[in-house]
């Protein structure tokens, strides 16, 4: 993202829902849940999901995926900025979703 990560806009959230995690019936529509990094410093996460695809109504391409300072607390924090992003503190780095040849 040219301009960073605050030019990813809000959560992904086409049916207007509650903040959630991605087992959870409510949640928008872009909650993955949270990733743990290891002790070598690196991530990884695979994301199956059944609302969220890369094509059809809820498509997340040319979308983007952002990594926050803290861990989301997956609308369960008791507060109204939990049920919007999961209280999950600043945007640390972040990135387009697209297909590549």
């Amino acid at each position: 993202l040219a301009s960073g990560c605050l030019a990813a806009g809000g959560h992904y959230n086409p049916k207007n829902s509650n903040h959630g995690d991605i087992t959870d019936r409510v949640r928008h529509v872009g909650d993955f849940g949270n990733i743990k990094q290891e002790l070598d410093g690196t991530l990884e996460k695979v994301i199956e999901d059944k609302i969220a695809t890369l094509y059809g109504t809820y498509s997340v391409l040319s979308r983007a995926v952002v990594v926050h300072e803290k861990p989301d607390d997956l609308g369960r924090g008791g507060n109204p900025a939990s049920l919007l992003n999961g209280n999950a503190g600043a945007r640390l780095a972040c990135c387009s979703i697209v297909i590549s040849p």
